[in-house]
């Protein structure tokens, strides 16, 4: 078996919550087996509306897991990050050993 990276990204939930927002320049990046892959970042949405007003606010994609099978599997999640020196993530993957295939993408779940 070859190994490779497996970039898993965000849960569905996640996805959803972010498809229209507005992106970014990516600032960040997961670190893969060869390669480094861009992470993405959005404009900090409405329901933030106390961090709008600082420049620095901003949602990024950033690494939750990064569990081994043939390779780095790379779970992502949302990372709220206030431009004021706080940070919180949310839309997170559960580690889930009822889990079959590895990764339940609908679900947000995962067991590697």
């Amino acid at each position: 078996m070859s190994r490779s990276t497996q970039f898993i990204g965000l849960t569905r939930d996640a996805e959803e919550y972010v498809k229209n927002l507005e992106p970014m320049e990516s600032d960040t990046n997961a670190l893969g087996m060869f390669e480094e892959i861009p992470l993405r970042k959005w404009k900090i949405p409405e329901q933030f509306k106390y961090s709008q007003e600082r420049p620095n606010a901003c949602l990024r994609e950033v690494v939750q897991a990064s569990p081994w099978s043939s390779g780095p599997m790379i779970f992502t999640c949302l990372e709220a990050d206030f431009g004021n020196g706080a940070k919180s993530k949310f839309l997170e993957w559960i580690s889930d050993p009822r889990v079959e295939d590895e990764v339940d993408q609908k679900n947000g779940k995962f067991w590697v």
